[in-house]
């Protein structure tokens, strides 16, 4: 390679670390810049044992943008000190017209090598020819990503055309058969409620006030009202306080009505895994519209139930 200064020469002084560590680094960087201008002399001026892959593999180093080489002409130039992407862009203006520097691979008189220009001319050249290559590649891949979206919706529109081809012929039968069952899921509606509506008719005439709805407060707070249990009930008695049927009393979700509306009701450790005593609960809510109200064991109100806690838990509306 031609004499080219790249660092400053520095002499080292004896017992200065800091000295010493420098020159370290700016050799460690020189060898790196070497590998550089070894590559820009390979493209701009290669000598007689050059071949043309050697040319061709300094061109890809030097200018391309993803892969392997540019990947290699990162790490190099990191190591040399340089911006990898300046490195490029400045090549890359030589190759597409631009005038190259002055002291381009000038040697120690100052003068370019004598096949500099020629040179040039054959890295330009190449330059040419690649970006043409490429351009020639991208036509392909987006004639073929064309090719494929039109066979794509040819393939659609066949598909459509049977579609609507197969409705033609099925959709009068599939329309009444869904008028059809419109209509009987709209008349078991009816029923279902109106059944329900004279069962609550017959219920409120008849029913008793077997609960109370009493206000509760603790510590100056008010937590509304809570559900009281006032008097037994059967299996198939109306409450008109709250307004529903109420459960067998001696069935899971009667039992646990009766003891979350005792006033003092303290439901056992571990509640959260009782599952059983969960979805009686749940039955109670959705049959009476009362939710849960949590105190812990002082009478302290509670957002939720916790599981290995022993908690006091009412209904209110």
């Amino acid at each position: 390679m031609r004499a080219l200064a790249i660092v400053p020469t520095r002499e080292v002084v004896p017992h200065r670390p800091e000295v010493v560590a420098s020159r370290r680094r700016d050799d460690f960087e020189s060898l790196w810049l070497t590998v550089i201008m070894s590559a820009v002399e390979d493209l701009f001026s290669p000598s007689s044992a050059a071949t043309a892959q050697d040319q061709s593999d300094a061109l890809h180093f030097l200018t391309d943008k993803v892969g392997a080489w540019a990947a290699s002409r990162r790490d190099v130039a990191t190591a040399a000190g340089i911006d990898h992407e300046h490195l490029r862009e400045h090549v890359v203006s030589i190759l597409e017209g631009a005038e190259p520097p002055d002291g381009m691979l000038s040697g120690d008189r100052g003068r370019k090598p004598a096949n500099f220009v020629s040179g040039v001319v054959e890295a330009r050249r190449q330059w040419a020819q690649r970006l043409a290559k490429d351009q020639e590649t991208l036509d392909r891949s987006r004639a073929f990503a064309a090719e494929a979206s039109e066979r794509r919706a040819k393939e659609r529109e066949a598909e459509r055309v049977r579609a609507e081809r197969d409705a033609a012929f099925g959709n009068e039968h599939a329309a009444a058969i869904a008028r059809r069952q419109e209509h009987q899921d709209r008349l078991a509606a009816t029923q279902a409620a109106q059944v329900k509506q004279e069962k609550l008719a017959v219920g409120r005439a008849q029913g008793k006030e077997f609960f109370a709805l009493e206000p509760l407060e603790i510590g100056g707070l008010n937590f509304g009202r809570v559900a009281t249990f006032k008097r037994p009930w059967a299996f198939g008695d109306f409450c008109t306080v709250l307004d529903a049927y109420l459960p067998n009393p001696n069935a899971a979700a009667g039992r646990m009505l009766r003891e979350v509306t005792q006033p003092e009701a303290v439901l056992c450790d571990h509640y959260a895994d009782q599952s059983t005593r969960w979805e009686s609960l749940r039955k109670i809510e959705a049959i009476t519209g009362l939710t849960p109200l949590y105190f812990d064991k002082d009478g302290g109100p509670e957002l939720k139930a916790f599981k290995g806690r022993t908690m006091r838990l009412r209904l209110r509306p």
